[in-house]
């Protein structure tokens, strides 16, 4: 019998404690969420004041989505930096590129000195040239054949390329000359205006 009654002494006893520690558990949880209330109405409150009175302040939080409570409290506001005058004169403006005066000699004087203007140019590119053709052998033709003097003949195809390709420059004065059909370029050899392009062999 005495034995029975501690055993229901000590039932009592757990039964006991375990209801206070339920109690001070609910206590804390209680005191928690008061916490979060508080600190939700906190950020509200930081959320729902004026903006002030800056362009570029206003802009970004009209554009800026409103948190959820979730989200609001689980994220940390960072104050943003306002733009002053300063920042505003420190961004690089993109500004029109300004067109340079260029003149062009026409005085005679010195023309048999060693300081002289180099003739004015242009470019034409000579294609589907057999391969054993060499940049000398362009040149020669030119001149010999046609009396043109070529300025400088540069091969622009790769060594391994079936046919090779040439970039001709000439006076300018001569280009409408060698782009003519009945100028007389050898049979299947192509003849166009030279365009520079990035893909070219060499540059």
């Amino acid at each position: 019998m005495l034995k029975h009654e501690e055993e229901s002494r000590e039932a009592e006893e757990r039964l006991q404690a375990s209801q206070e520690s339920t109690l001070k558990a609910l206590s804390s949880l209680q005191e928690a969420q008061e916490r979060m209330a508080a600190e939700l109405s906190r950020i509200k409150a930081t959320l729902e004041q004026p903006p002030e009175h800056k362009p570029a302040e206003k802009q970004a939080q009209a554009t800026k989505p409103n948190p959820t409570a979730a989200q609001a409290a689980s994220a940390t506001v960072a104050p943003m930096n306002p733009v002053t005058q300063e920042h505003v004169q420190s961004w690089n403006v993109a500004r029109p590129r300004r067109k340079r005066k260029v003149i062009t000699g026409t005085s005679g004087d010195g023309t048999e000195g060693r300081f002289l203007g180099a003739p004015q140019v242009g470019s034409i590119f000579v294609f589907h040239v057999e391969k054993s053709t060499e940049e000398a052998d362009v040149q020669d033709w030119l001149q010999e054949k046609k009396k043109v003097e070529a300025v400088s003949v540069r091969q622009m195809s790769h060594p391994d390329s079936t046919f090779k390709s040439f970039k001709v420059t000439l006076p300018k004065d001569e280009l409408n000359r060698v782009l003519q059909d009945d100028f007389g370029w050898p049979e299947n050899v192509k003849i166009r205006r030279f365009a520079p392009s990035r893909r070219n062999a060499r540059p």
